[in-house]
Formats: C-alpha cells, structure tokens, sequence
C-alpha cells in the first residue's frame, strides 16, 4: 500500500516575471518550494519578491527569502544568521543591491 503525503499549503510567492534573473531563480526553487507547500506564481505588479502566507500576512524582499529559507532544511542556517544582531540589516542591504543590478 502507498501512502501519499500530503503538503500543508503555506502560500504565494510572487516574482517579477519581468526580470530574467528572477524568473531562472523561481524556475529553480520552484519545486523545493512547492514541496514545502508554497506555489511560485510570476507577476508583473512588483519589482521585488512578494511573499502571501496562508494566514494573510505579506513579506517582501529579504524578509520573504529568509521567511522561505526558515522553512528548507539546508537553508534554514541562513535564516538563522539573520536572527543575530546586525545581520538582518546586511540580509537587508545584500537583497537590495542584488535587486537594483538585475
């Protein structure tokens, strides 16, 4: 007999379809995501990561890549890092000069 796992929906993750570096990253972690219980939808409508949970809360940027990586075993260190003192900020500062030379 087998038995089918099913994945507890967590929520929405937007990407701007529009950036080429965005799309080949969603396109990545598309998968690793959607078995964790998110699903990657393009959308033209922001210029950064866009994160929607089940529970209706939003995350945009850093705070939705460090949101996602808490929930993948081999990310989940980087979250953490970003939980010491200082660290978010550079998290923060690191998103924002990636997003402003794609």
């Amino acid at each position: 007999m087998t038995v089918k796992r099913t994945t507890r929906w967590r929520g929405w993750v937007f990407f701007d379809a529009h950036c080429a570096l965005c799309t080949a990253t969603a396109a990545r972690f598309r998968g690793v995501l959607g078995r964790r219980g998110f699903r990657v939808v393009p959308s033209g409508l922001w210029s950064e990561l866009r994160l929607l949970t089940a529970d209706g809360r939003t995350r945009c940027g850093a705070d939705a890549v460090l949101y996602l990586a808490r929930h993948i075993g081999w990310a989940w260190p980087l979250w953490a890092l970003a939980q010491l003192p200082g660290l978010g900020r550079v998290a923060h500062a690191l998103y924002r000069r990636i997003a402003a030379r794609r």
